[in-house]
């Protein structure tokens, strides 16, 4: 038939976010943070395809600035300003596409390879304790790489499936809510 291209283009509604990792001091507002985070997303329908949620592992490394001035006279509430560089190992959902009307949808597998992907964010930060920081941030989100895999779906019975080579970026803005306590 020729190739066929879909540019599919889904929200993500986060539904789970946990990060770990460590911190260390450059000075005494700059600080260098590794770690880990898990998040998971619940992707919106976007027609014809119906995807299942998305649960991605990172690795990161990030450095982060408090700006040394307190807002509205509050000691405690700090804003700051970072970059960051996430390394994802791996990329994983499932999909349904409905491709010919009036038979069952074609599912697939997305399993893609390692991609790259910096950020900046911006946020406050408010300390509730000598070792207990609550933060609220943005940060906006680039690919560097995309994760890519070739999919394999039975569309109808008897023929052999097709061959997709799938492609995804992820990027765009999150607003995060945390804690961070400190050892």
């Amino acid at each position: 038939f020729g190739p066929v291209e879909f540019d599919v283009e889904t929200q993500l509604t986060g539904t789970l976010g946990l990060v770990g990792g460590a911190e260390v001091f450059l000075a005494d507002d700059v600080c260098l943070q590794v770690g880990l985070n898990y998040w998971r997303f619940k992707p919106e329908p976007m027609e014809p395809f119906e995807f299942s949620s998305l649960g991605v592992l990172e690795y990161f490394v990030a450095t982060r600035w408090t700006i040394p001035h307190a807002l509205f006279g509050e000691e405690r509430l700090r804003p700051f300003v970072g970059a960051r560089l996430t390394l994802r190992p791996e990329t994983a959902f499932e999909s349904k596409v409905a491709l010919i009307p009036g038979s069952p949808p074609a599912s697939f597998r997305f399993e893609g390879s390692p991609s790259w992907s910096a950020s900046l964010e911006a946020g406050m930060s408010y300390q509730l304790r000598d070792n207990l920081i609550g933060h609220f941030q943005f940060f906006y989100e680039w690919p560097l790489t995309e994760s890519d895999d070739w999919v394999s779906m039975d569309v109808l019975p008897g023929f052999p499936p097709l061959l997709l080579d799938s492609e995804l970026d992820s990027g765009g803005m999150m607003a995060l809510f945390g804690v961070t306590y400190f050892l």
